[in-house]
């Protein structure tokens, strides 16, 4: 079941917002309370965030997946996150626990293939950005 909507997916450079965080909330049936806690932050930090449509922070974005937060990150940011670290295909997958054929899969596929949301906390922790530009002029 899909549980978030398209257009909160595709925002630039992969930042995500309040809104779409409190629609993420409400789906996965937690509380900023619950949320708060998990994350180690003030729940006024997070209503204030939820309420004034602010940017996540990206140390965010890690914690907030193993919760089961969706993230539409795709193919073209994850390989451009892998040569910014300078990771071979093969060292990223064994890094991964995953086949050397997914991470080709998930950087050529055309469409551009969505990271799968179990992937996200791990390339995060591995030093993967949010935020940088993936375009494919660079601006």
């Amino acid at each position: 079941m899909t549980h978030y909507f398209w257009e909160w997916d595709r925002v630039a450079n992969a930042r995500f917002f309040g809104g779409w965080f409190g629609h993420e909330r409400e789906q996965l049936n937690l509380t900023r309370f619950d949320i708060a806690k998990h994350l180690g932050i003030a729940l006024d930090e997070l209503a204030i965030i939820e309420r004034l449509n602010r940017q996540i922070p990206g140390a965010w974005i890690g914690p907030m997946a193993q919760l089961g937060f969706r993230f539409a990150l795709f193919g073209n940011w994850f390989r451009i996150e892998r040569e910014h670290l300078g990771m071979s295909r093969p060292a990223l997958a064994a890094r991964l626990g995953v086949t050397v054929r997914l991470v080709q899969k998930l950087e050529t596929t055309s469409p551009s293939a969505q990271v799968p949301p179990e992937l996200i906390a791990k390339v995060i922790a591995l030093g993967f950005r949010l935020g940088a530009d993936t375009s494919p002029t660079g601006s």
